[in-house]
């Protein structure tokens, strides 16, 4: 055996142009399918270590109409031991500045909000609970996305009007948990404390809110185990439910996750292409060298090597090569 491998590492050194040729082509086939697959694994990490941000709890019940007291008995129940938890009513609604009114998605948050991640301001403010707590203590206040200020010609500490209750722009939204894709929304985001939503006279019978109850559990990790347990237990207890939902953190952005799939299916189809390219320039290239080491392979036979020697000499040195070019792949990605 260590005569065939120096042989082959012989025969390798002795032909440098195809050797660096075959490594150079193989490697950069494979350094894209490892640089794309470890880029897509790097991003859905990522994603998910910044999941709680973005729902800005570990685990949040989402309903159309206020949780009745069974329905917060059960959550309660199966929830188990909880640090914090909060409230946000989201409704779409007519929002009006001096001149103009733009539609609007309302954010009436309770205490506590958010639980997880901040807000953050176009005067590079971040406000996390206990500031955006303060924020709202005294008068009635609203953070309002930057466009819709904009849009509407409004200033910081001038009035927007919602509903009945003028409130005083506090700031202008720059990002806010959850709202990864503003961009591709209708709406502009308008945030307000739960405290002053009933002066604005929206929550009133029939209008179209949607509750989110957020909460930040002892044991996070838990979450996606306790939602499915919450959601199986309610749809036993108070039938099937489409308006209700519990909702773990690694699962709260259903846009940001069919982005994800479609991003990871793209880079997966690009990575298995350029391996694919490389593998076949590395097959004819191969080829071809085998055709010239045809004589010698012959003189081998005709000294006595067996037909499965020289073959697994051709295979050795195959093998040596795809070796080296994964290793130099491993490296650059």
């Amino acid at each position: 055996m260590k005569i065939w491998l120096r042989l082959s590492l012989r025969e390798l050194l002795n032909h440098k142009g195809f050797s660096l040729f075959f490594i150079l082509n193989l490697a950069l086939g494979l350094m894209g399918f490892i640089a794309l697959d470890s880029f897509k694994t790097s991003l859905h990490e990522h994603i998910q270590s910044q999941s709680k941000s973005l729902l800005a709890a570990d685990l949040s019940l989402s309903a159309f109409l206020p949780l009745t007291d069974p329905e917060q008995s059960l959550t309660r129940d199966l929830l188990g031991p909880i640090e914090e938890q909060s409230t946000q009513i989201l409704f779409n609604t007519m929002v009006s500045g001096p001149d103009d009114t733009q539609l609007a998605e309302l954010n009436a948050v309770s205490a506590g909000y958010p639980l997880y991640g901040e807000l953050i301001l176009t005067d590079g403010r971040h406000l996390r609970a206990p500031e955006l707590q303060a924020l709202w203590q005294g008068k009635p206040r609203a953070l309002a996305q930057q466009e819709l200020l904009d849009a509407l010609g409004l200033k910081l500490g001038e009035s927007i009007t919602i509903g009945e209750q003028a409130f005083e722009v506090a700031g202008g939204l720059l990002q806010s948990p959850g709202q990864s894709f503003w961009n591709a929304r209708m709406n502009y985001k308008v945030f307000i404390s739960e405290a002053w939503a009933q002066q604005t006279g929206l929550l009133q019978f029939g209008s179209h809110r949607r509750y989110n109850y957020l909460y930040r559990l002892s044991d996070g990790d838990q979450a996606d185990f306790l939602a499915k347990k919450i959601n199986r237990e309610a749809k036993k207890a108070f039938g099937p439910n489409p308006y209700f939902q519990a909702l773990p953190h690694n699962r709260a952005n259903p846009q940001m996750s069919r982005l994800m799939d479609y991003l990871g299916d793209y880079l997966g189809l690009a990575a298995l292409v350029a391996l694919f390219l490389a593998g076949l320039g590395t097959a004819y290239l191969f080829r071809a060298y085998l055709a010239q080491k045809t004589l010698e392979m012959a003189i081998l036979r005709s000294l006595g090597a067996s037909s499965m020697q020289t073959g697994g000499w051709m295979i050795l040195e195959i093998n040596l090569l795809g070796t080296l070019a994964a290793l130099v792949a491993g490296l650059l990605a």
